[in-house]
């Protein structure tokens, strides 16, 4: 039995405790849910329980964590406790999926199996730093699950998953419960997988733990859809293939949006959706093709002014010491007078449930989503992409990630988002195209009639 006493914790340099006398009691051979807003604490609470919290990550502690009644010391949780964080790139350690899976002491024999389950079709030599951030959520969840230790903690664990991949991570995770391990998600509402069993669920809010299963993540107004008849960018042809891969990641892509218009791209894990976006805002050349911005060819240097990208992953965009300085970065980088970047800092501020003061290290995964969300809008350009916007989000926050897109398609800008399925973009788009292979194969267009914002 995993049991949690008493505990009280507050990070090192801060005033306010993250978690306050937190109770919890988890059996063996159950997977169990700490479930909350972003922000609130669960994924504290978790590395608390798992022994990362404060052996590996200094801070006040009261309280006592056992395993089976014997305290969680320092020498003991590398072989008791596999730990996912919500970014799957902190837990890889491996070059390529079978060395990584190697890592996690899963016998030869049973490696292809295993990569089959997860990523059929791909090598098990394939780098991982060539594989798209769902595909590397795949991996690193199956070698967390796979770890021989009595206690496996997932944070988010399907929050980068297409349909498939949310099927088979579910399958991995009953067969781990079976086994007598203790299995806990850091979820912030029901988890995504249908069918999967929680024997108990905390709910984290306002620093304070009590059980209570969450009820289903809710659903926000669809956007208004707003005249607007030219097009902001225009795709032609456009194909890509990354330096020594055997085949091309994008094959001939056409695609338009037009001005106040929100497009969604859906698509499963290594479809070709990030790379899409990081050619559109002028990170990556194609190799052949071209990109119009209002009619005209844009080269990289003026897809670079032109549009913006909010990353699916915000760990690869913040680099700054507070919020304040993580958004004056690319205002100033256009040049702009000090009047005009008060202005747009104050609208930011009033866009963002924390100071602009703050240490943006410290903030949530869902927390730096919405900044980043929210540095890019205040940039003015003439198109915003967001890849999976509301990965990470609670139903607060997604609502200000929709009222920032709403307000910049009056403005007479466009959005294209990314994302793995249509229900999470419903809210957020007029229009869907599927996209396969690296290709558009089709298109949706909602029998639903737009609800007005």
């Amino acid at each position: 039995m995993l049991e949690a006493r008493g505990i009280t914790y507050r990070y090192a340099g801060t005033d306010l405790s993250s978690v306050v006398d937190a109770h919890i009691s988890l059996e063996e051979g159950t997977t169990n849910l700490l479930w909350g807003d972003i922000g609130a604490g669960k994924t504290t609470l978790a590395m608390i329980m798992a022994g990362v919290i404060p052996h590996f990550i200094k801070g006040s502690l009261s309280g006592t964590v056992l395993w089976n009644n014997r305290p969680i010391t320092k020498d003991i949780v590398p072989g008791l406790s596999s730990y996912l964080f919500q970014d799957p790139q902190a837990y890889l350690r491996g070059p390529t999926i079978r060395e990584e899976i190697e890592l996690a002491g899963v016998a030869a024999e049973r490696i292809p199996e295993l990569a089959q389950l997860l990523l059929p079709s791909t090598s098990l030599d394939t780098p991982l730093a060539e594989m798209s951030l769902g595909q590397r959520q795949r991996v690193a969840l199956c070698s967390a699950l796979l770890a021989p230790t009595p206690l496996v903690f997932l944070d988010q664990p399907f929050e980068f998953l297409d349909g498939s991949g949310v099927d088979n991570a579910a399958q991995l995770i009953e067969a781990t419960t079976e086994q007598g391990r203790v299995t806990t998600l850091v979820e912030r509402y029901r988890p995504t997988a249908d069918g999967l069993q929680c024997a108990r669920a905390y709910e984290v809010a306002d620093r304070e733990v009590r059980l209570g299963f969450p009820i289903e993540q809710p659903e926000l107004p669809r956007l208004e859809a707003i005249p607007g008849t030219a097009p902001n960018l225009v795709v032609e042809g456009l194909s890509f293939a990354y330096r020594g891969a055997s085949r091309f990641s994008l094959r001939g892509v056409d695609l338009s949006v037009a001005e106040r218009e929100s497009l969604a791209v859906v698509g499963p894990n290594g479809c070709g959706k990030t790379s899409l976006l990081l050619l559109l805002c002028g990170l990556m050349r194609s190799n052949r093709g071209k990109v119009l911005v209002r009619g005209d060819r844009a080269s990289a240097r003026a897809l670079r002014r032109a549009v913006r990208c909010s990353f699916e992953n915000p760990e690869a965009q913040i680099f700054a010491r507070s919020v304040r300085e993580e958004l004056e970065f690319g205002l100033r980088r256009l040049r702009l007078g000090e009047t005009d970047i008060s202005k747009r800092l104050e609208r930011a501020s009033r866009l963002l449930p924390f100071e602009l003061s703050s240490d943006p290290f410290r903030l949530s995964f869902g927390q730096k989503k919405l900044l980043c969300a929210v540095a890019t809008f205040i940039a003015e350009p003439v198109v915003v992409l967001l890849d999976e916007p509301m990965a990470g989000l609670d139903a607060a926050n997604a609502a200000r990630v929709r009222a920032l897109i709403d307000s910049f398609l009056r403005t007479g800008g466009s959005v294209i988002v990314s994302a793995h399925r249509t229900s999470e973009v419903a809210s957020i788009s007029h229009r869907v195209v599927l996209m396969d292979a690296g290709s558009i194969t089709d298109e949706i267009v909602s029998e639903q009639p737009m609800e007005t914002s």
